[in-house]
């Protein structure tokens, strides 16, 4: 068994818990606004990912899903009360993954999410090349990285925030350190992940499934979410893609605010 990752965490506020985690690249700073959003909601406990921000970033070749699992698993070890677990994008993914794997929780929220590819083929040809793009990262440094992301699809919609928003999360994501956001590539992306569909009917707690309007391609897996959960809504958010909670910020609160309060 491999030795416990240092974790970086933020608390704020007070009352039952809940659980905040980042999508990839991200870290702590980029789920601070849905933290504030929920003053009054709970005590939000912020946590860097194996590999990013102010967590330990070890000279691993890959990042387990194991390795982030046992994060949160220590953190909500550490509570009084079960957790209210949020997380966005890959953030989502290691959230479902602890629910599945185990980790009883008060509440599940995605934002971006998925539970992993179920057909052997298509994630054999996702984890090609993701290992191609790690590869890449680690010959070819991170600000040709950033660039290189910058430029998918999924992120297309954020360019309506405005340079002062892209600058700002441009010089975040160059914190990160080469050999980091390769080995998260290598060990958690998508297709290094086992599917979790067979498992989702075991979390028997509520969950929000929520989609941004624009997040086409995450339709799918969405409704693979809702339809896999015991007690799940989907929420979809108008007019914001992949990252919800950044491009629709107040609407996206609200919706997670309302949830918190159901339950």
């Amino acid at each position: 068994m491999r030795e416990r990752v240092e974790t970086y965490v933020e608390e704020h506020g007070e009352g039952p818990p809940i659980i905040l985690l980042h999508g990839f690249t991200g870290d702590t700073t980029t789920m601070r606004a849905l933290s504030d959003a929920l003053d009054g909601c709970g005590r939000r406990i912020l946590v860097d990912l194996i590999g990013h921000g102010k967590s330990e970033a070890p000279a691993w070749d890959a990042y387990m899903m194991s390795d982030a699992i046992g994060q949160v698993q220590a953190v909500a070890g550490a509570l009084d009360a079960l957790p209210v677990l949020i997380g966005y994008s890959m953030g989502a993914r290691v959230a479902v993954a602890a629910a599945t794997g185990g980790l009883e929780v008060r509440g599940l929220v995605t934002i971006g999410g998925r539970a992993g590819i179920a057909d052997d083929e298509k994630r054999t040809l996702r984890r090609s090349s993701d290992d191609g793009l790690a590869d890449e990262i680690v010959a070819r440094g991170v600000e040709w990285f950033v660039e290189h992301w910058e430029r998918r699809p999924f992120y297309a919609s954020q360019h309506a925030l405005g340079a002062v928003h892209l600058a700002r999360v441009r010089s975040q994501r160059l914190r990160n350190a080469p050999h980091a956001l390769a080995a998260s590539l290598r060990g958690m992306g998508v297709g290094a992940q086992d599917p979790l569909h067979d498992l989702l009917p075991s979390v028997v707690a509520p969950a929000l499934v929520i989609l941004g309007e624009l997040d086409l391609d995450f339709r799918k897996y969405a409704d693979e979410l809702v339809g896999g959960f015991p007690h799940a809504d989907l929420s979809v958010v108008p007019e914001a893609g992949h990252a919800a909670h950044v491009e629709a910020p107040a609407e996206t609160a609200r919706r997670v605010r309302a949830f918190l309060t159901d339950i």
